[in-house]
């Protein structure tokens, strides 16, 4: 009769091993193009803002970024916010959404409903921010059930676009 090792004994070689987290280094416009400023010249603004973009970390609020051919439409979660208290401003071909109010995640013993017993709903100032391309813009901004629609267009010029040439 074999024994077999309990489960709850983790001096055993059928215990749980503990997990280890992947290191995994940061891309940057460098690291993917080494050389990109010896041919990439006059972009150091966009290079800026796109540096300056990626240092964000905040997931609070949460949203997503839909593209339809040339056409893109944000969505971002905005739970318990109205429309009043959220602004959306287009500067420096920088699309910034922010909120600035009442820090409302103190949990108090009382609701509006009776004894709070779990608070998980947050509600907290933010700004968040989108590069935005050089023929990108912002054409609406709705608020309906608690989500903000941001719908933005690609208008490149006439003088830009493709030309036909004909061969005569």
């Amino acid at each position: 009769m074999s024994i077999v090792p309990s489960p709850w004994n983790y001096d055993n070689h059928y215990a749980p091993k503990a997990r280890t987290t992947p290191t995994v280094n940061q891309a940057t416009v460098y690291s993917m193009f080494p050389n990109i400023d010896r041919w990439a010249i006059g972009f150091d603004e966009m290079f800026e803002t796109l540096k300056t973009m990626s240092g964000q970390k905040s997931s609070f609020p949460p949203y997503n970024v839909m593209k339809n051919g040339d056409d893109y439409t944000i969505e971002m979660a905005l739970a318990g916010f109205r429309r009043e208290e959220v602004e959306v401003v287009v500067e420096d071909r920088t699309l910034i959404i922010r909120s600035d109010i009442d820090d409302q995640n103190d949990i108090p013993e009382e609701g509006k409903y009776g004894q709070v017993i779990h608070h998980g709903i947050a509600q907290r100032n933010f700004t968040t921010r989108f590069a935005l391309g050089e023929y990108v813009e912002v054409v609406d901004a709705t608020m309906s059930d608690g989500i903000l629609t941001i719908e933005l267009e690609t208008h490149i010029p006439d003088e830009k676009k493709p030309k036909v040439i004909e061969v005569k």
